[in-house]
């Protein structure tokens, strides 16, 4: 019989007992991957789900408290993107992992209070080598958005501030040899591993991983890897096939590969700059033939992608009809600009109520993803129109446009106009 996490309190949350994510090119950690990050010491790598950060939010969490945020951390929100899921009457991850059996930290099972635990999941991001440069997303995160600003220099306006950032490959390598070293104790003990970037297909470490679980078996572990799937296709062929043979061999208990994509069309082109639609449809039919991966799809729903997400919920109807899929979202809460919210209420209402009609409602996974989109929806309901928000997200397109000789205008005329349509 697997257990339910035992702890019950009004905010208790399973993920921060179980799940840490780490990233190894900045030597930071969180609870999970929408809190406010904090420095994990390399002398002190293994105590990473551990932190004392990390112990005082469980805590407060013990107390039937929401944890705040980290108050040196200025984009840090804590745990206000559940709480005002929950306040609006939506689903959170918080309450949807709480339903998840089989993830509780051994030390819960002879003290249920206990707060200094073992992770049961890990969220590793390795480094920035990506192939992509999205819309929302950082250096830190991409080393095409860092040659991009590299080769632009500094930009700053209105309150939007692109620069390269600093990253030290030198304290990058040694974070990544302690996460190895860790790796080697503790991969018997976790029960997922989710690998991301910048991209993992373009990165050395996932490989290495890759001949780490071969050599290092473990029957236990869901492997999950998160991807853009951009990538050539003949090699991505060759490529399943070894991961078929890592869970043929028992070497894993199973192997995710979790697609971001979060609209189709010339839209999801623009917003993940570098992504080929016609390339992602030919490894998703790779994906659809291999039926042992388990496939998940995780959108970011953005003032960019909301429009034509009803499109991609079409796109993944045909697709489910040959083979089970996964389908997870969530908006972008940093940088606030791209958050749909800055627009208030009235603007994506035709958008939502068309992805709630299209949005698969049988199975259990189905039905979660279902009240978790209106959760989203009913958080956007009682949103406020933000025009300095809205200002900066122009100004962050325009300079993207000039850089990239793209055009943002033609493409998103409503954006241009909102205006119009939000009385």
């Amino acid at each position: 019989m697997k257990s339910f996490f035992p702890i019950k309190t009004a905010t208790a949350c399973q993920l921060k007992w179980t799940w840490s994510t780490v990233f190894l090119n900045e030597g930071t950690t969180s609870s999970c991957h929408r809190v406010g990050k904090h420095l994990i010491s390399l002398e002190n790598f293994d105590q990473f789900h551990n932190t004392p950060e990390k112990l005082a939010q469980r805590n407060t969490m013990l107390q039937g408290q929401w944890p705040q945020p980290l108050s040196y951390m200025s984009d840090d929100e804590g745990c206000r993107y559940c709480e005002k899921i929950e306040a609006a009457g939506g689903q959170s991850d918080r309450q949807f992992h709480m339903q998840i059996p089989g993830l509780v930290p051994p030390e819960l099972e002879s003290d249920p209070t206990a707060t200094k635990v073992s992770p049961r999941i890990l969220e590793v991001f390795l480094n920035n080598t990506c192939n992509l440069s999205c819309t929302y997303c950082t250096p830190h995160n991409s080393s095409i958005i860092q040659r991009e600003n590299q080769k632009f220099g500094r930009f700053e306006k209105n309150g939007i501030i692109l620069e390269a950032g600093k990253i030290d490959k030198n304290k990058t390598d040694l974070y990544i040899e302690k996460f190895f070293s860790w790796l080697e104790k503790n991969h018997t003990t976790l029960r997922r591993l989710h690998l991301l970037g910048g991209e993992p297909l373009y990165q050395k470490e996932f490989f290495r991983c890759l001949q780490f679980f071969n050599e290092n078996p473990s029957r236990d572990l869901e492997l999950n890897i998160v991807s853009n799937l951009m990538y050539d296709p003949d090699k991505f062929v060759a490529l399943v096939q070894q991961w078929k043979d890592l869970v043929a061999l028992r070497k894993l208990k199973r192997f995710d590969l979790t697609v971001s994509l979060d609209c189709w069309g010339p839209e999801q082109e623009y917003a993940r700059y570098g992504l080929k639609l016609d390339i992602i449809e030919k490894n998703i039919e790779t994906l659809i033939n291999s039926p042992w991966i388990y496939l998940n799809i995780n959108s970011t729903l953005s003032p960019l992608t909301i429009k034509t997400f009803p499109l991609l919920l079409e796109k993944i109807n045909g697709w489910k009809q040959k083979r089970k899929i996964n389908h997870h979202f969530q908006t972008v809460f940093k940088p606030a600009h791209q958050n749909p919210d800055i627009f208030g209420p009235v603007f994506w209402s035709q958008c939502f109520e068309k992805a709630l009609r299209t949005v698969a409602q049988e199975t259990w996974q189905e039905n979660n993803s279902y009240k978790y989109l209106q959760g989203i929806w009913s958080q956007i309901q009682i949103s406020c129109i933000n025009e300095e928000k809205i200002l900066q997200l122009h100004t962050h397109l325009d300079e993207l446009d000039r850089r990239r000789g793209t055009n943002w205008k033609q493409l998103f005329p409503y954006l241009e106009n909102w205006r119009e349509h939000v009385v």
